[in-house]
């Protein structure tokens, strides 16, 4: 399991603690060194072939006996049983670690270090180091990552030009909001875990405590636990009572929805957002009729003969700037659909005005029985099994979706359903361009899949993010 660089570490970190301890003697010993090697390398050495081998013999045999010969005969298989295998059969870290600490002490009181052997106080710092070789801990992030020097004002340019499409996930209604407040007492969006327990609580106590508590604040395990305790029209009836009410604009919508009116502020060519959003709600829309802008919206279907198409419909501001839709027209051919209308400009296509895309349905205030949310376990299989945009998107849309780079808002890759809808949009795209994403909460595993995908990640507050993005759109000459 473990490399010889792995040997080689902790060697290194044996002689640095005796020398750190006054044994430079035995630090240098050569003889000592080669014995600690071999007995080092003995410990911590992957467990041997035949061992192995003996093991998928024994599963191979019990799956020729129970009628399974074909899966016995596969060489895929056999290779990814290997790897269990070994890795199953491997000594746990503390075991290995303290069997090193365990050969390290005998091979100095064998070599004539008996003092050395005996220090307590060695042994600690002995463990501490081996242990950071063999087992170590998880980065560490730093509580802010900030955006490097020109960043601002690279995305602020991008976002101008019509470059950039936004990514909105449940972090962007948390903007400037209070997480420790409940989402009734300040009228936010609620969290998902908020969701997830106004949803157990409508069901009999004796039922809602068969769900675990880990799965509790769980949003999409605890909407599939309540269609099986209850069904899903009532979960979709709970939903449309929560997500009717409207939530308040946040300086992400807000500073979004200034784009189009500072372009032409600039006398820059109009280039219309299209912002992408897998929330359910409509702040979005009503930040841009706030403006006294129309746009357009197209959200996924998830039930019904048309489920895992789209609809499309426009919202125009009524006197007091709020939303009103039109009534939705499910796009049947998408290579042929002219409801998003397009423009042709420097060679690219263009929308003609903003338009919200929500990939995992949307609230229709008006008419609960338009209503659509992707939000069960089940939810989620259908969509992902569904999920060729481009047989279901206007062709303008995806097209504008594979040539864009994106800026992803309160979004977390260890949204699994996320990773394998970006895999889908991402796979086809002709050049790979930088992407960036923002979180005020952010950890490794967070940063890693992002840079993995060529998406730049930063760790601050969203709300200081956006503040620095609207003055470089200000300051951004045409």
């Amino acid at each position: 399991m473990f490399a010889d660089g792995t040997i080689s570490a902790v060697l290194s970190s044996v002689e640095r603690k005796l020398l750190e301890a006054g044994y430079a003697e035995a630090a240098q010993n050569i003889a000592l060194r080669q014995n600690l090697k071999a007995a080092v390398g003995s410990v911590i050495a992957p467990p041997p072939d035949e061992t192995v081998r003996a093991v998928l013999s024994g599963v191979k045999s019990k799956l020729s006996e129970a009628g399974y010969k074909e899966a016995a005969q596969d060489s895929v298989l056999g290779q990814n049983l290997e790897v269990a295998v070994s890795s199953a059969v491997a000594p746990a870290p503390d075991a290995t670690i303290n069997a090193v600490l365990t050969s390290v002490k005998d091979k100095l009181s064998e070599a004539g270090y008996d003092e050395a052997a005996q220090n307590g106080t060695l042994r600690q710092q002995l463990e501490a180091a081996v242990r950071s070789v063999i087992s170590p801990p998880p980065p560490v992030e730093p509580d802010i990552v900030q955006p490097e020097a020109g960043h601002f004002g690279e995305v602020a340019g991008d976002l101008l030009a019509g470059y950039v499409v936004p990514f909105l996930g449940a972090g962007a209604n948390l903007c400037g909001q209070n997480p420790e407040v409940s989402f009734r007492q300040s009228g936010r969006a609620p969290l998902g875990w908020e969701v997830a327990d106004i949803l157990l609580s409508k069901l009999p106590p004796e039922k809602a405590a068969m769900l675990s508590a880990s799965a509790r604040g769980d949003l999409i395990k605890a909407s599939q636990f309540f269609v099986m305790s209850s069904d899903e029209a009532r979960l979709f009836g709970e939903l449309h009572r929560l997500f009717r009410t409207p939530f308040p604009i946040t300086p992400v919508h807000d500073v979004l929805a200034s784009v189009q009116d500072l372009q032409r502020a600039k006398k820059m060519p109009e280039s219309p957002l299209l912002v992408v959003t897998t929330n359910y709600d409509t702040v979005m829309e009503t930040a841009f009729t706030r403006l006294k802008m129309s746009c357009d919206v197209v959200a996924y279907i998830m039930n019904g003969e048309d489920a895992g198409r789209f609809h499309h419909y426009q919202c125009d501001p009524d006197g007091q700037g709020n939303p009103v839709a039109s009534v939705p027209v499910v796009i049947k051919d998408p290579s042929q659909y002219q409801g998003v209308k397009t423009v042709l400009s420097d060679g690219a296509l263009n929308l003609t005005r903003p338009l919200v895309l929500k990939l995992h349905g949307h609230i229709d205030v008006t008419d609960a029985d338009r209503d659509s949310f992707v939000i069960t376990q089940d939810h989620y299989i259908d969509f992902l099994a569904r999920n060729e945009l481009e047989r279901f998107l206007p062709s303008a849309l995806m097209q504008h979706l594979r040539r864009r780079r994106f800026l992803f808002l309160g979004y977390s890759l260890e949204d699994w359903n996320l990773r394998a809808l970006l895999h889908f949009i991402w796979q086809k795209r002709k050049y790979a361009s930088t992407s960036w994403a923002v979180r005020a909460r952010a950890d490794a595993f967070d940063r890693i899949s992002w840079e993995k995908r060529d998406v730049k990640t930063y760790k601050l507050d969203l709300k200081d993010y956006m503040a620095d993005l609207a003055q470089a759109l200000a300051a951004a000459q045409p």
